[in-house]
């Protein structure tokens, strides 16, 4: 999937995948539920549960998957730093706060 705007809200299921494309750079929080997260080319999955975030270093194809019941993401592009101020207010509580380091893999 190729993202065309600048944030997307996504409410997958369970045993289906969702592909995205040219990614790189953006960042995608679980809302709701438990994901799943593969990017090409890493050596570990990704497992987010809801108030944890990541940014996305692949440039290749990444997959995401609900695990055991519907979870709800929110994928959106890297927001330069003089405009976290303004888009702050728009973004889940702790939205910030709660990105998980590298050191977090599953």
């Amino acid at each position: 999937m190729n993202i065309q705007s600048e944030q997307l809200t996504v409410k997958a299921t369970p045993r289906s995948t969702l592909e995205f494309t040219d990614v790189h750079g953006h960042t995608l929080a679980c809302l709701e539920g438990t994901l799943w997260v593969t990017q090409h080319m890493d050596t570990y999955d990704w497992v987010l549960l809801p108030g944890q975030s990541m940014t996305i270093v692949s440039n290749g194809p990444v997959f995401v998957s609900a695990c055991r019941q519907n979870a709800t993401f929110f994928l959106s592009q890297r927001v330069p730093e003089p405009c976290e101020k303004f888009i702050k207010p728009f973004l889940p509580a702790g939205f910030y706060q709660s990105s998980i380091s590298c050191g977090d893999h599953a």
